[in-house]
């Protein structure tokens, strides 16, 4: 199994770092181009996979609606890419967008189930399904999108990058600490292989990231950058770690109460695109208030 998790691993970060080599040194003075874009197509595979898992418990689910409108979501959050800078006179801020996908994909949903209806039925169940799953595989996803289009395009890009590198540092040091070390379970009926063990050498590990992006990450790619404390990076890094936790155990929730093991099986070892990305959706908005705070970097 551990070999088969290292081969998937390496299938996906390889044309990932290619991708950011592209939206670094390719991307036309409009930053996230290239990068953005791949969050679009991520988000409607989780939402996919949402749909199936939901449905799985016997809900009512509308697929297609859900679908379109965890896009519309997505899609309406690159609107900052149609200007090369973006007027600063602008009512909606580059967030704002997010905001009114969101709204488009509340109407959405909502007329799906006005087209359909003739009688009382499942209409509130399919509005809450639909609901839950652009939320979470739309909307928090889609703060990653943002985080790409804070600062200038070299610091929005490796705060992308600190985000990805943290949050599977966790991961990593979570799972090898907790195979060596770990004997006090974290959540037995959620994720039996967690332990407490695991999941303090895991905020280790997120530290040591974040020390890494403070200290080596920003100062070799973005010079010019005024850099905060170290101390406001091992927080930030200790935050990440948790949040991502908590995104890794409620997607264990869903899977436990639909009764599977796995979101879907398309990438052997580690499961479907919601076991791969559950902890980033949960670290994303977290990780954009701190890039946004300027307590990491200068606004």
């Amino acid at each position: 199994m551990l070999g088969w998790r290292l081969f998937s691993a390496a299938a996906l970060i390889v044309p990932l770092l290619a991708v950011i080599w592209l939206d670094d040194q390719f991307n036309a003075g409009r930053p996230g181009i290239w990068l953005c874009p791949i969050a679009v197509i991520v988000g409607v595979m989780g939402c996919q996979e949402v749909n199936w898992l939901l449905s799985r418990k016997g809900l009512a689910v509308s697929r297609t609606p859900n679908l379109l409108a965890t896009f519309s979501v997505l899609f309406v959050s690159l609107a900052p890419l149609l200007w090369i800078e973006y007027p600063v006179d602008c009512v909606i801020g580059k967030p704002g967008w997010s905001l009114l996908g969101m709204a488009l994909a509340v109407a959405i949903i909502f007329t799906a189930e006005l087209i359909r209806y003739r009688e009382p039925g499942e209409s509130l169940t399919r509005l809450a399904t639909g609901l839950f799953a652009t939320v979470y595989s739309g909307l928090l996803l889609s703060f990653l999108i943002q985080l790409r289009f804070l600062h200038d395009s070299r610091v929005g890009l490796l705060a992308v990058i600190a985000t990805i590198l943290i949050v599977k540092l966790s991961d990593s040091g979570a799972y090898f600490v907790g195979r060596a070390i770990g004997k006090n379970k974290l959540a037995p009926h959620l994720s039996p292989g967690k332990t407490i063990e695991g999941f303090c050498g895991g905020i280790l590990f997120a530290m040591g990231g974040a020390w890494a992006v403070h200290s080596w990450l920003l100062p070799t790619f973005a010079p010019d950058t005024s850099i905060g404390s170290l101390l406001w990076f091992l927080i930030y890094g200790a935050t990440l770690a948790i949040a991502g936790v908590l995104g890794d155990l409620s997607e264990s929730l869903m899977k436990r109460e639909a009764g599977e093991k796995d979101s879907s099986r398309w990438l052997r070892g580690l499961g479907g695109v919601l076991d791969v990305i559950d902890s980033m959706l949960s670290t994303a908005p977290v990780s954009f208030a701190w890039w946004a705070s300027g307590l990491l970097v200068a606004s």
